[in-house]
């Protein structure tokens, strides 16, 4: 059972005990360390752009490959469910998210997605999602009976981390870095409200990019059993939200408390959802 061990736990430690000196000195020093970093590493920093959310996108999707895999479509009804599951599946794996952030329009990091942009993320995400479908469904029905456990919480996961992450930026209501021009004026430290508001140039705290990079530490549900996988599982997905969080402070996009803030809310998120499901697999729920 996927219980974390002294070791992982010791990993989530020094995470917490980082991520939360960078909320410390960004609480007095935020514009400083953001305006040291930005403008750095500009080929990472648009890596990390374009792909980041790219963990969100599949946690979404993956599990309605899995739903769908373990349709047994014996009645109206069931043909009625695979179809649902196929449409939110096709819909989540679009690869949209990564197209608009190819050619970014004045500071923001995302432009325009043309019509055959959107033409070719619609047909790749159809072969994807397909090439799961079919992955999923050549696994013996108990192993797939368990996955669909770790499908729902993976779901409901990224569905909560998305929809936290944007209410607290409608909430918040924070300049970007790239918009302040005199700090002394422009500038707000995270902890001033000044929302809500809707304009993306006002939207900074928390980081959505960062979030969604963390989401990938989700799929280590997927090796309930298999600590070895589980594991690698999860510090990949702690190194891939710590880079895109650098990414983030690169491009100029985010100061280093909207970053930081947002990998502390997701992991958190994570580890009650984790909590969740051991009580879950020790039948005390």
């Amino acid at each position: 059972m996927m219980i974390l061990k002294r070791k992982e736990l010791k990993v989530m430690k020094w995470f917490y005990g980082c991520f939360l000196i960078l909320i410390l000195a960004g609480t007095f020093y935020d514009y400083e360390i953001t305006n040291l970093f930005q403008g750095n590493w500009t080929l990472f920093a648009r890596v990390t752009e374009i792909f980041g959310e790219a963990p969100a996108m599949a946690a979404l999707a993956v599990p309605f490959a899995i739903f769908a895999a373990s349709n047994k479509r014996s009645t109206v009804y069931d043909y009625i469910l695979l179809g649902i599951q196929t449409v939110f599946g096709l819909l989540f794996l679009v690869y949209f998210g990564i197209f608009r952030y190819l050619k970014p329009e004045g500071g923001n990091s995302h432009g325009e997605v043309t019509p055959t942009m959107l033409l070719i993320a619609v047909l790749l995400g159809g072969v994807t999602y397909f090439g799961l479908w079919r992955y999923f469904k050549t696994k013996e029905r108990e192993k797939l009976e368990k996955l669909k456990y770790a499908a729902k919480m993976m779901l409901l996961f990224a569905f909560t981390v998305v929809l936290l992450t944007n209410t607290v930026k409608i909430i918040v209501g924070r300049p970007r870095f790239w918009t302040v021009e005199d700090p002394s004026l422009d500038y707000l430290p995270w902890y001033k409200i000044s929302g809500p508001v809707f304009s993306n140039d006002r939207m900074s705290f928390v980081s959505g990019h960062t979030s969604n990079a963390f989401i990938m530490v989700s799929f280590a549900w997927m090796f309930f059993y298999e600590t070895q996988w589980m594991e690698k599982v999860l510090y990949a997905s702690l190194l891939w939200g710590t880079l895109v969080a650098a990414g983030r402070l690169f491009s100029g996009q985010h100061f280093l408390t909207d970053v930081a803030f947002a990998g502390i809310l997701t992991v958190t998120l994570f580890l009650l959802f984790h909590h969740r499901m051991i009580k879950k697999y020790e039948g005390t729920v």
